[in-house]
């Protein structure tokens, strides 16, 4: 404008950065002095003068701040079992605000908080977002922490605790406790409490036909029977419960059982039939029936010698014999 009266001039720094807000100075000097911009920021500079008439607006500037080391920690730094000895760690980049530069890598330091071993620390690159660690000691609670660099150095530490469960054991007393005429219910108790595992957050019961894949049910952690509709007679089946934590699925229990047991359809395979002579003794051995074979859970096998008059005799089913 022209100079009829004392000018006055507004200089405006604004930034498309999240959570910084325009910085403004007004004054009738021409340089100023802007304090508390941020780290390696980009600024665009437009300045305004004015005679109380007329405005003139300047042309626009862009400038870039130096960086510096990180003024936040990462965000949502976390840590998830992967099993009762694995565990990761995830976390995102510092707010943008607080990063001050290009992120260069993440520093990561872990110790157990029972006892006094050595702090481990790990450094990884800007662009990982996630580290597993495997091999650690189950029932054990450690402490880890991670920071943000830039080629400036290190910022402030975002710190976690964690306790690494253990897988629980195997169900207790896994029963049959009822059959009707359209289901057989299963019952069972919890694992026995071990003091390495974390609570029992469900159980898994996989059932089917011995042998053959089965049907896969996920029940709450309160709920400790099923009904299963599984009734065809002479059929082998089974029943496998575990129990899950946030580590993972524990030991399988299994049971084998029939709806209703029926006579055997074949004899023992000819085969399979061995005799050994052994002074006055004869050892006689044979492959057992498989229980798909036997239609239910065998007693006894039934041996007939014909050589001096029929002989008769009831022998238990022991495998092989």
């Amino acid at each position: 404008p022209t100079i009829s009266s004392a000018l006055t001039y507004k200089c405006t720094l604004t930034t498309t950065v999240s959570g910084l807000s325009p910085k403004t100075v007004t004054g009738a000097v021409l340089q100023y002095t802007v304090n508390d911009l941020s780290p390696y920021v980009a600024y665009t500079v437009e300045c305004t003068s004015s005679n109380g008439e007329d405005s003139c607006d300047s042309n626009i500037n862009n400038i870039r701040m130096p960086s510096a080391v990180p003024s936040g920690p990462p965000c949502s730094f976390s840590a998830s079992l992967t099993s009762d000895t694995s565990l990761i760690l995830a976390w995102d980049p510092p707010e943008e605000h607080h990063r001050n530069g290009e992120i260069t890598g993440y520093v990561i330091k872990y110790q157990q908080t029972s006892t006094s071993s050595a702090e481990e620390m790990i450094t990884v690159g800007g662009d990982v977002r996630e580290l597993e660690l495997n091999d650690v000691g189950t029932g054990v609670t450690y402490r880890f922490t991670i920071a943000a660099q830039t080629i400036n150095g290190s910022g402030p530490f975002a710190a976690i605790l964690i306790t690494v469960e253990g897988l629980p054991g195997p169900v207790v007393n896994l029963r049959r406790k009822v059959t009707v005429p359209t289901d057989v219910t299963f019952e069972w108790d919890p694992p026995v409490p071990t003091g390495k595992h974390g609570p029992i957050v469900s159980y898994t019961v996989v059932y089917g036909v011995l042998d053959a894949d089965g049907t896969s049910v996920d029940l709450a952690n309160d709920s400790t029977s099923v009904e299963i509709n599984l009734t065809d007679p002479g059929i082998p089946y089974y029943i496998n419960v575990s129990a899950n934590t946030a580590a993972g699925r524990g030991v399988e229990k299994q049971l084998v059982y029939f709806y209703a047991e029926e006579a055997p359809e074949k004899s023992v395979d000819a085969p399979s039939l061995k005799t050994i002579w052994n002074g006055n003794s004869l050892n006689i051995s044979w492959e057992p029936l498989t229980l798909h074979e036997a239609r239910g859970f065998p007693v006894y096998y039934i041996y007939l010698s014909t050589s001096s008059g029929p002989v008769k005799r009831e022998i238990e089913p022991v495998a092989n014999t």
